[in-house]
């Protein structure tokens, strides 16, 4: 068993045993997240011909599998998400997230009028909007994108990939989790798969990471992707319902 890196903050109790894993857990989620969209757009006939339960599929398989190894490789070689990943909870952190998220729609909104797409673009929002999906299909792609889609993603960048840059020898605490903050970033913004979107998740990404930086949490990260989602999911939602800005149907 090894020991904490000195000035490594992990959200986690402190004297809490400090996990195995490091970057070959990162590759291989990530591996298992781009394998798996890219195995669904492949198929992207199948997809379309699927209408709204396509979009499901393409915004649940990849996030979700990813999540699972994530879950499955803290368990097997770590603590578990609460101490490996910070995935404690305080007060602050749904203030902290809320005003993190609240700045990431400033920046999204605006995106989203420029490019005419309700969620900036995005091949699942899209899907949607064109599969004519059922209702409860409808509400479903709403409530996966808003709520369970921010938590399995964050589990991810601002969880694993951020330990696992905190845990490495480089200068000091404050160095590392600067690093943490770049590289979960980068790697949220690529690996979707949509290149023409890479620019805005890159922007998104930013107060996600400030959300774990100001807190040291994850549960910050999560409220803050969650109120970014938001919006863009209620709008996919009523345009999948057939609703316009102006009102009409």
């Amino acid at each position: 068993m090894t020991t904490p890196i000195p000035g490594t903050s992990s959200g986690a109790p402190e004297g809490a045993p400090w996990h195995l894993w490091g970057f070959g857990a990162v590759i291989v989620v990530l591996v298992v997240q781009v394998a798996s969209t890219v195995a669904v757009r492949l198929d992207a006939t199948r997809t379309v011909e699927l209408g709204g339960w396509g979009a499901l599929l393409l915004a649940a398989v990849p996030s979700t599998a990813a999540a699972l190894v994530t879950f499955i490789v803290t368990r097997a070689r770590g603590n578990g998400l609460r101490m490996d990943l910070g995935l404690d909870w305080r007060v602050q952190d749904l203030r902290v997230g809320t005003a993190c998220g609240l700045l990431a729609l400033v920046v999204s909104v605006p995106w989203a009028a420029l490019v005419g797409a309700p969620d900036g673009g995005s091949t699942v929002g899209t899907l949607v909007v064109k599969g004519h999906p059922s209702v409860p299909v409808a509400f479903a792609v709403c409530a996966y994108v808003a709520l369970l889609g921010p938590i399995f993603e964050e589990l991810v960048y601002r969880g694993l990939v951020w330990r696992a840059v905190e845990r490495q020898q480089l200068r000091s605490a404050r160095f590392r989790r600067f690093a943490a903050f770049i590289l979960s970033t980068v790697l949220f913004a690529v690996s979707f798969v949509e290149p023409s979107r890479i620019p805005l998740l890159l922007v998104l990404g930013i107060p996600f990471g400030l959300a774990r930086l100001a807190t040291g949490r994850l549960l910050a990260s999560v409220v803050a992707h969650q109120v970014s989602n938001f919006l863009p999911a209620l709008s996919v939602l009523l345009a999948a319902l057939g609703y316009r800005p102006d009102g009409s149907a």
